[in-house]
């Protein structure tokens, strides 16, 4: 079931709030002044972001420390849709009740389960809008709680280099780096196409990136997806990060992930949102 003019009218209301009123705090460094591990990371991406509460990144701040990422990371704080149901309860409600039309119930037992998915969405597209401002041929992201499983070994992120250097057609606009295919486990490192689920750990070019937000306008009409799963849906499209990579653009991933989501289904009301 599609939208309405009241939801849709709360859809843009509640998506320009909280794209106004999220804080992106820039990394701070001087390219002349960062190590050779640093540099590494700068040749297959230009920026690095993460999502997530301010008062929730020491975690990643460890993790990304670990990595030799902490000073090329960009932070972005997003704006609670938590926070709205005090400030804007009617826009919240019609949204509320659009998804549990989608559904046909409450998803997951929890009305709010994809409304707070639904306000992550949006953190991803903020950051999509700033590779966009920036002019970023592709960005490294991350939400707060992707956790890495051991230390990535620089020929990995030379691997990966050479994986862009080699599509000479753009085709990886989605590497998602934290999915895992347990059939085909194996040490060789290897790339695989194919729908996955899930976005706290990926790799996005500049196209996907306009996709993505131009997935929140909508005079854009819903394409018809990769997968039967998420055909179609607007809900998918415009409203949840993990819907629309998995069912709207073409997945990339690697054999073996670098990292994993500690926080997943209703645990993300607790702990991210």
């Amino acid at each position: 079931m599609n939208m309405n003019d009241k939801t849709k009218n709360s859809y843009n209301i509640i998506v320009d709030y909280l794209i106004k009123n999220s804080v992106l705090k820039r990394a701070e460094y001087q390219i002349e002044s960062i190590n050779g591990r640093q540099k590494k990371w700068l040749e297959l991406i230009p920026a690095v972001y993460v999502m997530g509460p301010e008062n929730q990144m020491d975690f990643f701040m460890r993790e990304a420390d670990s990595q030799g990422l902490l000073p090329l990371v960009n932070y972005l704080y997003p704006k609670m849709i938590s926070e709205l149901l005090d400030t804007h309860p009617e826009d919240c409600r019609n949204i509320i009740d659009w998804i549990i039309e989608q559904y046909g119930g409450p998803p997951f037992n929890s009305e709010m389960y994809e409304f707070y998915i639904f306000g992550c969405h949006i953190s991803h597209v903020v950051i999509s809008m700033d590779i966009i401002k920036n002019n970023y041929n592709r960005a490294l992201i991350f939400e707060n709680d992707a956790k890495f499983y051991k230390y990535v070994e620089d020929k990995i992120i030379d691997n990966i280099v050479q994986l862009y250097n080699d599509d000479i057609n753009n085709e990886i606009g989605f590497l998602n780096l934290g999915y895992h295919l347990k059939e085909n486990y194996q040490e060789d490192f290897k790339l695989f196409k194919g729908q996955t689920a899930t976005a706290h750990t990926y790799i996005i070019n500049q196209e996907t990136s306009k996709l993505l937000v131009g997935g929140t306008n909508l005079d854009n009409s819903v394409p018809k997806g990769k997968n039967k799963t998420n055909d179609e849906k607007e809900l998918s499209y415009r409203c949840g990060a993990d819907g629309f990579f998995g069912g709207f653009v073409d997945n990339f991933y690697l054999n073996l992930p670098l990292t994993y989501q500690q926080y997943i289904g209703t645990n993300r009301e607790q702990s991210y949102l």
